[in-house]
Formats: C-alpha cells, structure tokens, sequence
C-alpha cells in the first residue's frame, strides 16, 4: 500500500533553514497507521543540502527521497515534487518554515472530516529574534506569507497566496494541471504560482478551506523587511487579486479601475507630504500604494484579455508530466517516478 500524505519541499540553497524545517517534522506526531513519503526538491542547490537531507533522514517519520532539479524557480521545483508523490494527498511545505507538533494529524483529520479539494493551513511569522519595525501594521503580514483568517475553519471564496502551508488532493491536481508562472516572474522573487492552482481549482468548483488548526511558522528573513523588498511583493498581490480571480467580469473591472486611480492619485499625494517628516508613515504609504499600483496592473491586463484580446495571457511553464527525471538520492532511498497527470488541456 502507497502512502496516504506526500509531504513535498522545495528548497534552494538555504541548508541551515531546511535543516530547521525537517527537525519539526522529526519531532511531529504521525499516527502510526498512516503512510507518508517525504520529498526534498533541491534546486539548483551548490551548497550542502543533499548533506543535511541524508543527515536528517535517519531521524524523520517517513522514507525521504531526495531530488535534484536544474531548471531555476519554485514552480518548476514543486512540478518535479509532484512527478514523485504517491500519496493521494500532495502537502507542500517551504524550506523555511517549521511546523506544529500535530500538523499532519490535523491534516488528515480536516480532509477526512471536511472533504476539501485543498486545505489552505495557518501561517504564523516566526520573528526568530528580530524586533518588528514599527511601521509594519497587521496588513503587511500577507506580504511575508503570513495566512491568518482567524480560529473558525472555512471554505475561501476568493485564491490567496499559500504554498507554505498548502495540501491539494491528487484528484483536483490531475484536473487543475501543474503548477505554472501566472505573473512572468519565473526563477525571480514571486511568482504567484499557488494563488493561480487555487483560481484554477475554484473555477473547477474545488472546495479550499482554510484550517487554522493544521499549522506552522514561516521564518522571517531580516533582508524581507526592506521596504523596497515587501513594496515589490505588494506589487505581485495586487496584480494577483485580479489576474487570477474566478469571478471578475469586464463590467466590475472597469468599475474597479474607475476607483482605483483616484486612490492612486489621493496616497501619490500622501505620500508626497508624509516623506519628509514621518519615515514610519511613508513606509506603510509606500507598501499600500505598490499594491495599488499592482491592482490597476492586474485590472488593465484582466481587461485586455477579457474584452480587447479573448485568450489566456498566462502561458503554461511546461504543459507535460509525462517527464522521466533523472534522480539523485543520497543515501537512504531508492525514487521511483509515478506519471499520473494528464497531460493540461490547452
């Protein structure tokens, strides 16, 4: 018998974060009945990954296979993950984050319970010692992957930012496809890859849940505190918000725009004021007006495709599964390839 739970991890060259990350899943409980595979991706990687990988495999729950990808980005590191599960649920996890004790227990219990398409879990910041600046207001959180709806689990009506903490059946990954770049940011600092596998299930009517008892915490980087790092972030969420909702019509985008150039227009002018006499202010001000700018991006592309150029503007990274990779395991396990997408429709 497979395993139940494929628990995938990308990761690139970030060795002491990902050796963080495998000893909480050391120190998860799994229950004993349960099979589950984990599958490290490294990509690109010229550090010592592969050795703290083979370090840690002794000491973790489930058989580890490890892979090497050469193509640069996530998106094409969490395609080669799935090339590779067995389970017929498919968790991903980022290399920088830890999760909580019972994580995988709560997982199989919501998709047991709750019969979701995909489970979106809480995403705590881990400051790991860093003093939060103080213009970082509770909006900002999204920006660095935080995801906290609340304590009341939930089926999402709109996709959202989430592959650190994201579970996705393989029935609703065979009908989605695979991952893809819907933001043209491949191999760069986002790509918006599991906002737009979330759109795309909610378009097929896939049940996403967001389940704050299955949960972890994602490291905060001090680098990602820079200003100029979260505005080009809000930027990517704006654009997001349009680009890839499931039920924007041309009529409410242009009412939309409508009202986003004024705001444009009223926080430019803020912050022209703000600038030269209170830096915390500015800084919000700044991150607030890259999203708006991100809004009436997404707004204007949303426009073009749906009414002036009637076709998909977001290509597919690669439009096969039926690949054979070419493994490299350290250690402890032998890989084998399991072809089980179609494959995507055109």
């Amino acid at each position: 018998m497979g395993p139940r739970v494929s628990i995938c991890i990308p990761t690139h060259n970030r060795a002491d974060l990902l050796q963080r990350t495998l000893k909480s899943i050391a120190a998860m409980q799994r229950p004993a009945s349960v099979a589950c595979e984990i599958i490290v991706v490294a990509n690109c990687c010229n550090d010592n990954t592969s050795r703290v990988v083979n370090d840690m495999a002794p000491l973790l729950p489930a058989p580890v296979t490890f892979v090497e990808e050469m193509e640069e980005g996530v998106v094409a590191a969490r395609n080669r993950a799935v090339r590779h599960a067995k389970g017929n649920i498919i968790a991903f996890l980022d290399d920088d984050v830890q999760v909580d004790s019972l994580w995988l227990h709560e997982l199989l219990n919501t998709f047991d319970s709750e019969k979701p398409d995909i489970l979106v879990g809480r995403i705590n910041l881990d400051w790991h010692g860093l003093t939060k600046p103080a213009w970082f207001d509770a909006g900002m959180g999204q920006y660095l992957a935080e995801v906290e709806l609340g304590d009341i689990p939930m089926l999402l009506q709109n996709p959202l930012g989430a592959a650190a903490n994201l579970a996705i059946t393989r029935d609703m990954l065979r009908r989605t496809g695979e991952f893809r770049c819907p933001l043209d940011r491949c191999g760069k600092r986002t790509a918006g890859e599991d906002t737009d596998l979330i759109a795309r299930a909610m378009r097929l009517n896939g049940r996403v849940l967001y389940a704050p008892s299955v949960a972890v915490s994602h490291y905060v980087a001090p680098e990602r505190l820079a200003v100029r790092y979260l505005r080009g972030v809000a930027f990517d969420v704006g654009m997001a918000e349009y680009l890839m909702s499931p039920h924007a019509t041309p009529g409410d985008l242009t009412s939309h725009l409508v009202k986003k150039i004024p705001r444009l227009i009223e926080r430019s002018l803020r912050l022209l004021l703000v600038l030269p006499f209170h830096r915390r202010a500015a800084a919000r001000l700044r991150v607030s007006l890259a999203k708006t700018r991100g809004n009436i991006r997404g707004i204007s592309l949303c426009i073009w495709r749906s009414v002036l150029r009637p076709r998909p503007i977001m290509p597919l990274v690669r439009t096969s599964l039926t690949e054979r990779p070419a493994d490299i395991v350290p250690g402890n396990m032998a890989v084998q390839s399991d072809d089980f997408m179609p494959r995507p429709e055109a």
